[in-house]
């Protein structure tokens, strides 16, 4: 049996439990506010796509869980009295039974396209908190047994973790290959230590990242481990249009990858960006006209070279028609201008109180190289009255 990235195989010894069938209706897509509810009134608000909300008897209230090793996300039915945000339950997915948190109460026709995934048991006692954590540290038994049977049969995969769900009739192998591995020998191993349904799931960089990071370099939980769902593409074009440094060391995230983050931002900064001049476009300013050498889509700041040499920086909203400019000479350009424009009499009088903070630096300068000279003269007509004369000379009895 081989293996293609993304996909899983599984293999259950004899007398292993069948997987079960989910004969349960795809729903529509929506999303739900934070919150806590109860079995009685959770669902039952009427919303615009949803004129009858969750009363319909086709539309059977469900919560929003998160459960999974791979932080999956799904719609699960309930009959709970009461719950609140951020309460773990034990819930049966298709998966099997296993543990999850409570994110919030699904409301269809807000967001992401989610399924029913199954039905929410109870929430969480102490001793399913015990239980859970016994499977925890068999997991961490599995997976050094797994990782010594991969070196065993030296098969060219990288085991990256294991989960054993809460029900303990299934448990997950990830692993990682750069191409396919014929791995059923392993699964045959597997299968005759732990007598349960053994399912091998290759997965990639990205997914490792989601399985094992923790924080990135900004200080915050992982965005693919945090709440994403789908891992979209990011290209190096996200970057240039953001003008981020192009070192792949300074913008990759934990997997190696471009990170998520510049994918986020750039409708932003493409919707900031059609506000600024092309480069190399004539415009004119206050201070005369010339092209953009350079923009910043952040400030939405211009550079703009004037005819005349110079260089100003000016706000985008202040660029008029090149036709509309002064004439040259007409007004002093001023280089590196103030984002809120300056009156005439404003820029004399800022240009006269430079021009006399100039000489005042330079006055001082000169005084002090007096200073130093009349010090060192009168340092050597000492020295010649004492009769030194310099380095050599002899003192006058």
């Amino acid at each position: 049996m081989t293996d293609t990235p993304n996909t899983r195989a599984a293999e259950a010894p004899a007398g292993a439990p069948a997987e079960a069938e989910d004969d349960r209706p795809d729903v529509g897509a929506g999303g739900a506010p934070e919150g806590e509810g109860s079995s009685g009134d959770a669902g039952a608000e009427p919303t615009p796509s949803n004129p009858q909300g969750d009363a319909d008897k086709d539309e059977p209230p469900t919560l929003v869980v998160r459960y999974g090793r791979m932080r999956l996300l799904g719609r699960f039915r309930y009959s709970l009295q009461r719950w609140r945000r951020g309460q773990r339950a034990v819930v049966k997915s298709d998966r099997g039974i296993e543990v999850g948190t409570i994110l919030c109460r699904w409301v269809a026709g807000g967001g992401d396209d989610l399924k029913i995934r199954g039905k929410v048991l109870r929430l969480v006692t102490h001793t399913d908190e015990v239980d859970q954590r016994h499977l925890e540290k068999d997991a961490e038994r599995e997976f050094a047994f797994f990782k010594e049977r991969i070196a065993a049969r030296n098969l060219p995969m990288k085991p990256v973790a294991v989960e054993h769900l809460f029900g303990g009739d299934r448990i997950f192998f990830y692993f990682m290959a750069g191409k396919r591995v014929d791995f059923r020998a392993l699964v045959r191993d597997l299968a005759r230590e732990y007598q349960t349904r053994i399912e091998m799931c290759q997965i990639g960089v990205r997914d490792e990242a989601r399985l094992l990071g923790n924080y990135e370099r900004c200080g915050r939980p992982l965005c693919c481990r945090a709440f994403m769902q789908k891992l979209e593409t990011v290209s190096m074009r996200m970057a240039k249009v953001q003008k981020s440094t192009l070192d792949p060391a300074k913008i990759s995230g934990r997997c190696g990858r471009l990170a998520c983050c510049l994918r986020f931002e750039h409708a932003t900064y493409r919707e900031l960006r059609k506000n600024l001049p092309r480069k190399r476009t004539v415009v004119g300013t206050a201070v005369g006209r010339g092209k953009v050498v350079d923009t910043d889509v952040v400030t939405q700041m211009v550079t703009v070279m004037l005819d005349s040499g110079t260089s100003v920086v000016v706000p985008v909203e202040t660029l008029v028609p090149p036709d509309e400019a002064p004439a040259p000479g007409a007004v002093a350009p001023v280089v590196g201008e103030d984002r809120h424009s300056r009156d005439a009499g404003g820029e004399d009088a800022n240009g006269s109180a430079s021009k006399k903070k100039t000489g005042d630096r330079k006055g001082g300068r000169g005084r002090r190289s007096k200073a130093r000279r009349r010090d060192r003269q009168a340092s050597k007509d000492r020295k010649a009255k004492s009769g030194g004369g310099g380095k050599g000379g002899k003192k006058k009895t």
